[in-house]
């Protein structure tokens, strides 16, 4: 799906499933998947994109900042959220 959504012509593949569960007041830095805050490639530069789907709602929290496009989400069950892994999507 996401792949369709940003027109991505060739296969995409998933490098690092993960089940997560958060405790009360974790939260992820302000980060791109596939590059270094300078721009520079990290360790992940295959990262073209990443998502995140919610699988419940017996939480409080759990929103999503895409701050460069100004955009937060709000969870809920079922939800797929994709966007690009570089800086533009931090």
């Amino acid at each position: 799906m996401v792949g369709r959504f940003f027109r991505h012509d060739r296969p995409l593949y998933d490098d690092a499933p993960q089940l997560v569960k958060w405790p009360t007041g974790f939260a992820m830095p302000v980060h791109a998947d596939n590059q270094h805050p300078d721009g520079s490639a990290n360790g992940t530069p295959h990262r073209l994109y990443a998502g995140v789907v919610y699988l419940n709602d017996n939480f409080k929290g759990g929103m999503l900042y895409l701050d460069k496009l100004e955009v937060a989400i709000v969870p809920k069950p079922g939800l797929l959220i994709g966007f690009r892994g570089d800086g533009t999507h931090t």
